[in-house]
């Protein structure tokens, strides 16, 4: 029963990240094309099957955020990136982590 429960409260938070996330698609060293992320009906139904199994929506939820972070801190000039994800803190979930980002980045 536990299990069900964390992987509800892992999708919220993934979804809560999806929702508040823009992406930005480049063509070269230009912006091409900007858009916020929609998510079908079907993607947030396996998201959840998948977090509903034990161990599996751990291991799902840090390959997520690893992921996102990847594409968040990427630049159009490195390893050939064409789009990268920006919060745009509309969200309580995307104010928080954007919150967390700030924090983590004070300079020393």
């Amino acid at each position: 029963m536990i299990w069900v429960i964390i992987g509800i409260i892992l999708t919220i938070i993934m979804v809560g990240i999806m929702k508040d996330t823009h992406v930005i698609m480049y063509n070269g060293m230009k912006v091409s094309e900007e858009h916020d992320i929609e998510i079908p009906l079907w993607i947030l139904c396996v998201l959840l099957l998948v977090e509903l199994i034990p161990f599996l929506n751990i291991v799902a939820f840090i390959g997520f955020v690893v992921g996102y972070v990847i594409l968040y801190n990427s630049t159009p000039e490195q390893w050939l990136v064409k789009y990268t994800f920006r919060l745009q803190g509309k969200t309580y979930m995307g104010r928080a982590v954007l919150a967390v980002i700030n924090f983590l980045n004070i300079k020393v």
